[in-house]
């Protein structure tokens, strides 16, 4: 496999002012001396050094090409474990990346090389991202997080500020490695099970049905409207994805090609997170809606979306 020259390119989700699309701008630029830096060292075999320099550009903008890139200097150093994350990352990145395959075989490759010493590795991921992930009673790092975990069964809690706790246990076999996503529940004031934690479960989830005489007032309301608001902003991503592929096929240039490309993964990355947490959260304002005791009067929830985005108005006493 050759390294890949794709450009880093990724789009902004709203109109951006002046100032802001100038910053952007900038960091594009600068990613793009990072990464033309990277491909040279990789050319000279100095691997470390190009690591170093994708990783700088990734954080500036991140690509499924960083990511391929990454990956591909790391087996070079024979970081097997460093190599395996970042090929996962940009099977993620780009589901119909026209080398998958090949890449899928690597993974296979290192997989084997990681359970060969009694290990497995998980990337855990969670809406919102950011929460701190706890391993066997320790604080591992903020997700997404990725472990080389030893065979067997393993504790893992999730917390994030104004969210609930989750901890469930994760079996891990010498199969393949895994993705662990835990959809966090919000803690609202219309909770009266704000105060403590939520119980623990087997699976990220799962919704406790609550004790006798509880509600969740306004909660299924939001958390389904929510749900209503990021399936909406899938679709608008998936129109946008679909223009730039448009645009790729009539790209006059190579060079116009792999940018809309980039572009493209970019949107089409966005959608599929934005269709998960999405359904996750509408499915969940439905299964509390079902759990609220019947016979109150709802309070009058009304969501909608304009130009400057969508919102939930509430009225009522709580």
């Amino acid at each position: 496999m050759m390294i890949a020259m794709g450009a880093m390119a990724t789009r902004a989700a709203f109109a951006q002012s002046p100032s802001s699309e100038a910053m952007f701008e900038r960091r594009r630029s600068e990613a793009k001396a990072q990464f033309e830096e990277g491909a040279e060292l990789y050319q000279e075999g100095r691997y470390t050094d190009a690591v170093g320099a994708f990783l700088a550009a990734e954080a500036l903008s991140p690509s499924p090409a960083l990511s391929f890139n990454i990956a591909r200097a790391y087996e070079r150093l024979g970081d097997a474990s460093s190599s395996l994350r970042w090929y996962r990352d940009y099977l993620r990145r780009s589901a119909r990346a026209t080398d998958r395959d090949l890449v899928v075989e690597r993974v296979a490759l290192l997989d084997a090389q990681l359970t060969h010493r009694g290990l497995q590795q998980v990337t855990f991921l969670s809406s919102p991202a950011g929460a701190t992930v706890a391993l066997d009673g320790a604080v591992a790092g903020p997700t997404p997080y990725t472990a080389d975990l030893k065979l067997g069964e393993h504790r893992v809690v999730l917390n994030a500020p104004g969210y609930r706790e989750r901890a469930f246990d994760l079996v891990l076999g010498a199969d393949a490695p895994e993705d662990s996503y835990t959809a966090l529940q919000r803690v609202t004031s219309a909770d009266p099970s704000s105060a403590r934690k939520s119980p623990a479960g087997r699976t990220t989830r799962a919704v406790s049905k609550p004790e006798p005489g509880t509600h969740f007032g306004i909660t299924p309301y939001v958390v389904a409207g929510a749900g209503v608001a990021l399936l909406g902003a899938a679709f608008g991503f998936e129109l946008e994805r679909r223009a730039q592929e448009a645009k790729a096929a009539a790209a006059p240039t190579q060079i116009a090609f792999r940018d809309e490309i980039g572009r493209m993964d970019a949107s089409r990355t966005a959608a599929r997170v934005l269709l998960g947490v999405g359904s996750v959260a509408l499915a969940s304002g439905v299964v509390l809606f079902l759990f609220n005791p019947r016979g109150e009067k709802p309070t009058p929830v009304a969501f909608g979306c304009g130009p400057r985005g969508c919102a939930v108005t509430v009225q009522g006493v709580l």
